[in-house]
């Protein structure tokens, strides 16, 4: 697989938010069938972090209803 394709290693990354936004940005996920993750790597990728369009899909099991 040429480098580029590689799954690249993922770490934690962890900040301290207020309540009332982390309640926001889980919201958003909620609204839009997302997980934290995605909306947060989203709002990254608007401030000009380059991430690729397939690192913004959900990784999570789906879950049954």
């Amino acid at each position: 697989m040429p480098k580029q394709q590689q799954a690249e290693k993922e770490v934690p990354i962890q900040v301290m938010v207020p309540s009332h936004i982390h309640k926001q940005v889980a919201l958003m996920g909620v609204k839009n069938g997302e997980s934290i993750r995605t909306v947060v790597l989203r709002g990254l990728k608007a401030i000009g972090v380059d991430i690729p369009d397939n690192q913004l899909i959900d990784r999570r099991g789906r879950r049954r209803p």
